[in-house]
């Protein structure tokens, strides 16, 4: 083969992904299993902090609008696995007003 070279994922990459995958299930193992990676810790935080966020206003629109709950369930769930894209490329995003309170 002429110079090719087929990168191997980096594992650690990957769990940025994972911990948006699940929102607050995943971004608690990646939380607890980051070690002394505060990037990572970072990450896992913002994950379960946007599922919380996702389960609040998952609740309080069933009593609203119950077709809207799911709506903007999935979309939550679509940010964060942008977040998580960004995190495993290498760029972090930060929620907004989110991300200013977390501190690991």
């Amino acid at each position: 083969m002429k110079g090719t070279s087929q990168s191997k994922p980096d594992n650690k990459n990957l769990m940025f992904l994972f911990a948006y995958l699940l929102e607050w299930l995943s971004g608690l193992i990646v939380f607890f299993i980051a070690g002394e990676d505060k990037r990572l810790k970072f990450h896992g935080m913002q994950a379960i902090g946007l599922g919380i966020i996702a389960a609040v206003l998952g609740v309080i629109l069933d009593f609203v609008f119950f077709p809207l709950a799911g709506l903007v369930g999935l979309l939550i769930w679509l940010y964060g696995m942008y977040i998580g894209y960004e995190a495993y490329t290498g760029k972090d995003v930060k929620v907004p007003v989110l991300g200013d309170y977390i501190k690991v």
